[in-house]
């Protein structure tokens, strides 16, 4: 096919959204993050033109279209790694380098988005220090550029002109998937191939129609496609991005399809072909790879908030690596400068994913132990991960009377001290966590609350419970009551559900309420073994659960204060004496519930 320019201006309106939306301007480009949407279009449609063109042409070279996509890809991606790595050594922690060394050896295996689907752990590690996150996109693509030739030039020399049916056939099949699973499974939905493939196959789908039929869009098909893409950047930020994919993405999938059917002699077209947008779509590819790395690694030396300043340094030092990289790196190679030889450039090629793999392995082993580092880590081990919706019997099973503990994930973090303290005062106490713990409410993401739920109710009715304690991390996102209710008036209406319940099986029950605990905006033990603050003003605190406290206060209910004992007059504090309290932001360490167990002993006494 012939050069478009305006194809490489709409890159301009996938990655521009994209990078304002990572520098935290997400109020008026809050769905920057379907520019990724509008890549998987642009690169359908291109890759699948090429193929066309040649499989009904002069003939289909698997080799050469392989070799075009190194020449296109590990280049620049390998610059950005040797970088990004040398940064992550120089500057990240233990834990966050482990994290990024094996990120790296699934980005040169293509299967970045495997990696990270697999790290979607609540507990794993903020997606803000992943340096290699956003290459979860590339090894969707790359997956797809492996399976789709052969798909391709299957159904075009046995289809023939039905080939386009079965391409319509496959986008059927992968939207479908897409629809039925994520509300389900809104991870895997998000990372994996054969959810998002339908967006790759929108390209696809319109390159074989242009090259079958010989019609001139309207110009309306433009303008349409822009306002979509415009529509999806502001508009997506404000629904929920648990639901995403499914049919929110078709509305940037439909816009970036609709731009390029309406051509590059269209109104649009020719503002896409505008100088300025063409320039940066010809970087996009090397800004995209770029940002992500430098913002990554600015929040973590210098702290999540961006000022004016961040933003133009990482502005700047983006569009200025990016424009170096394409011209000294990607584009010597992608026009034979250097490395003319097919055989050379997948020798060269195979041996750069080599040397990353086996040097990443390297550090990883060879990298001397931290005595400092071991010792905090000694600390916060053994974090209690419970399988939620199950019910743990702690102390003695046989007592007539139980304590019932249950809560979220703050829960987990009280399981080993009730576990001690249920045994030394031979009482039975059952412990439950889950993502929606109140009865009737529940929060997007999580779930077989009905069922947790119902199990508790059989529970509470089949036992003598003579004290429920409720520990909860009280700012659940997106909490709904079954009744229509949200945020503080769902919480408040869980609460009053739960709590009735329990009474009117037992009146007399004592009800407790763990107030909720400092919340950090940084992550305790990398703080401690960076010698960095580890304390937030109690006025911070205050103002953090202002809306909270007062409604925990409202309720006839005995009250657990961790904050009596982690904060002081002035401060709130992530380590007390030489104990590391918390192994994150907001979940405390086994070693931190001990070191405050006086606040949980009066629930054993009479």
């Amino acid at each position: 096919m012939n050069y478009r320019a305006d194809i490489d201006g709409l890159r301009a309106f996938a990655v521009i959204p994209i990078i304002l939306f990572h520098l935290d301007f997400t109020k008026l480009f809050g769905g920057g993050y379907a520019g990724v949407d509008i890549f998987y279009v642009i690169s359908g449609f291109l890759i699948t033109s090429i193929i066309y063109r040649e499989t009904t042409g002069e003939g289909f070279s698997f080799l050469k279209f392989y070799e075009r996509r190194i020449r296109r890809i590990i280049p620049p991606l390998a610059f950005m790694a040797l970088v990004a790595t040398v940064l992550a050594v120089c500057l990240f922690s233990p834990a966050y380098l482990l994290n990024y060394l094996v990120s790296l050896r699934y980005m040169f295996l293509f299967s970045s988005n495997i990696f990270f689907w697999q790290d979607t752990d609540y507990f794993a590690l903020p997606d803000a220090t992943k340096a290699l996150l956003h290459t979860w996109s590339l090894g969707v693509e790359e997956q797809f550029y492996i399976v789709f030739p052969i798909v391709l030039f299957l159904l075009v020399k046995y289809a023939g002109k039905h080939a386009l049916k079965g391409l319509v056939f496959l986008w059927l099949i992968s939207f479908a998937l897409n629809i039925h699973f994520v509300f389900r499974e809104q991870p895997l939905v998000f990372y994996m191939l054969p959810f998002r493939a339908w967006e790759l196959l929108t390209g696809s789908i319109l390159a074989v129609y242009r090259a079958r039929a010989n019609v001139t869009p309207p110009y309306i098909c433009g303008i349409a496609g822009l306002l979509l893409i415009c529509v999806s950047v502001v508009s997506l930020g404000y629904v929920n991005k648990s639901h995403f994919p499914g049919a929110l993405a078709l509305i940037p999938v439909a816009g970036a399809a609709l731009c390029i059917l309406a051509g590059d002699g269209s109104i649009v077209g020719r503002v896409l072909a505008w100088k300025p947008f063409v320039h940066i779509g010809r970087l996009s590819y090397a800004m995209y790879l770029w940002h992500w790395v430098l913002i990554t690694f600015y929040k973590y030396q210098f702290g999540a908030h961006l000022d004016i300043r961040g933003v133009i340094t990482l502005v700047l030092a983006t569009y200025l690596l990016s424009a170096n990289s394409y011209r000294l790196v990607e584009q010597p190679i992608r026009k034979k400068h250097l490395l003319a030889s097919r055989s050379k450039l997948f020798v060269a090629a195979m041996s750069v994913i080599i040397v990353f793999m086996a040097g990443s392995v390297a550090i990883e082993k060879y990298t001397p132990r931290d005595v400092r580092y071991d010792n905090y880590q000694a600390q916060i081990k053994d974090f209690p991960e419970l399988k939620w919706g199950e019910f743990y019997t702690l102390g003695n099973s046989n007592a007539t009377s139980s304590i019932l503990i249950m809560g979220n994930s703050h829960t987990e973090a009280v399981y080993t001290i009730f576990e001690t303290l249920c045994g030394e005062n031979n009482r039975r106490c059952t412990l439950a966590a889950h993502g929606s713990p109140l009865f009737g409410t529940h929060r997007t993401g999580f779930g077989k609350h009905k069922q947790y739920q119902t199990r508790l109710k059989e529970v509470i009715s089949g036992d003598n419970i003579t004290d429920l304690v409720i520990v909860i991390r009280w700012d659940m996102d997106d909490l709904v009551a079954d009744n229509g209710l949200k945020d503080l008036d769902a919480l408040k209406y869980g609460l009053e559900n739960t709590i009735n319940a329990v009474k009117e099986r037992n009146p007399n029950v004592r009800v407790w309420l763990q107030l909720p605990v400092p919340v950090f905006a940084f992550n305790i033990p990398d703080h401690v073994y960076r010698r960095l603050e580890t304390r937030q003003t109690l006025a911070e605190y205050n103002a953090q659960w202002s809306y909270i406290i007062p409604l925990l206060r409202s309720f006839n209910a005995r009250l657990i204060d961790p904050a009596a004992m982690l904060c002081d007059s002035r401060y709130c504090y992530g380590v007390l004496e030489d104990t590391v309290m918390y192994v994150d932001e907001h979940h405390m360490s086994i070693k931190g519930t001990f070191k405050v167990r006086n606040l949980y002993e009066p629930i054993f006494q009479p």
